[in-house]
């Protein structure tokens, strides 16, 4: 069975990921970054406000304090045959501190598609 994480090393520019740890509580979300989610209490992701079809980003859970990903006015992101609340009352949330998350812009700074997770997700 083949990995993506496995191969998305690299930098952005050469068709990579960039790899970024984030320990605090909060982070807004850039396309083509890895985010390890590493603090004891829930780290809160924001969507982008303004972003490009095709962009992606992966959010790896290791901290015990999970994660979150919020979105902002208009945005909603589909999860299989889900789709969560559209605006800010709207998240995916991860479940056991070693979720991990695989999204793509797929509208212009609106929607947002799970390419592939590990885990169970909450969609609110």
């Amino acid at each position: 069975m083949t990995n993506q994480y496995l191969k998305s090393t690299g930098s952005s520019s050469d068709g990579g990921f960039t790899w970024v740890t984030v320990t605090g509580t909060s982070q807004a979300i850039s396309g083509g970054n890895i985010y390890i989610a590493n603090n004891a209490s829930l780290i809160t992701f924001t969507l982008p406000t303004t972003c490009s079809v095709g962009d992606t980003f992966q959010i790896v859970g290791k901290g015990a304090g999970l994660w979150k990903i919020a979105q902002n006015a208009g945005q909603y992101i589909v999860y299989g045959d889900q789709t969560t609340t559209t605006g800010v009352g709207g998240s995916l949330d991860s479940v056991q501190d070693k979720d991990v998350v695989e999204i793509a812009c797929i509208v212009a700074d609106t929607e947002f598609q799970v390419l592939d997770s590990i885990g169970n997700l909450t969609v609110n």
